[in-house]
């Protein structure tokens, strides 16, 4: 029976990526914070599957916690880097410890987890799959930190994936648009973004009245994302990146088509409208 870590399963994609790999016959080390206190999230998938789901305290930042685990589960087929979050709000308008954060978390920690399971990866010939985003490729304004912090995973993940090649070892990024889940509640703001004072305040203001239009809508399941997983689990061969939802699809195809210079101008055009002109 093959083996697989998730992090971050407590919000985001994560529970559904667990309870997807253990329907599919695997072995689930599923780590969060606070995993004594929230391991409730996961009861109905303990209840279902048993002893096949193991629920572990991974704080990803903590490098006692990373080496530890890895340390505990010498043996791995897959590793699923989805812990995760993001910071809003002009660049100007962030603190240094929150653009730092931004990155221990998204980029330093996720890297450094991977580097402690590298040795057991080898030895299975196995898979890394990392949970980027569509604006790991294309940026937004007002989400800068979040942008930049996936754009470095996707750049170190493409060289990591050439240099596991003749090892035997696949990594995947994978790219998911707008999907509803509970990664939307973690979102932190810059800490000047509620400061009328600031150059940004504007745009600010119309990026939360937009966010908060948009959570008030339906909003797309993140059952794609779980069902793509599963898939990428399975496959013998994986691709180096893997786009899900069709706005992912949409904007990676209008980036793709279209000169820069263009897709420039329409993107300033869309961005000024919704975002730099104060309400009437």
């Amino acid at each position: 029976m093959k083996t697989a870590l998730v992090t971050g399963c407590s919000s985001g994609f994560g529970k559904g990526i667990v309870a997807g790999l253990l329907a599919d016959g695997w072995t689930v080390i599923a780590t969060m914070r606070a995993a004594g206190r929230r391991a409730d999230l996961l009861s109905a998938e303990a209840e279902t599957y048993g002893d096949r789901l193991l629920i572990r305290e991974l704080d990803i930042v903590d490098a006692s916690q990373r080496k530890a685990l890895a340390v505990e589960f010498s043996h791995l087929d897959l590793l699923v880097n989805n812990a995760g979050f993001g910071v809003m709000g002009a660049i100007e308008d962030l603190s240094e410890e929150q653009l730092r954060r931004q990155f221990e978390v998204n980029f330093f920690g996720t890297v450094f987890l991977t580097r402690e399971f590298l040795p057991a990866l080898r030895v299975s010939k196995g898979k890394v799959l990392m949970i980027s985003s569509i604006l790991g490729r294309q940026s937004f304004p007002m989400s800068g930190a979040y942008c930049a912090s996936k754009f470095a995973l996707e750049g170190l993940s493409e060289s990591l994936a050439y240099e596991l090649s003749p090892h035997g070892v696949q990594v995947c990024l994978v790219e998911p648009g707008g999907f509803r889940t509970s990664m939307a509640d973690n979102t932190v703001w810059g800490e000047k973004t509620a400061d009328p004072a600031s150059p940004y305040a504007v745009q600010n203001a119309n990026m939360k009245r937009m966010r908060e239009k948009m959570m008030s809508r339906p909003g797309v399941a993140p059952g794609a994302v779980v069902r793509l997983i599963v898939k990428l689990a399975r496959k013998n061969k994986i691709p180096r990146r893997a786009l899900v939802g069709k706005d992912a699809f949409g904007m990676n195809a209008f980036a793709s088509l279209l000169p820069d210079r263009v897709v420039s101008f329409l993107y300033t055009r869309l961005y000024d409208k919704l975002l730099a002109k104060a309400p009437a």
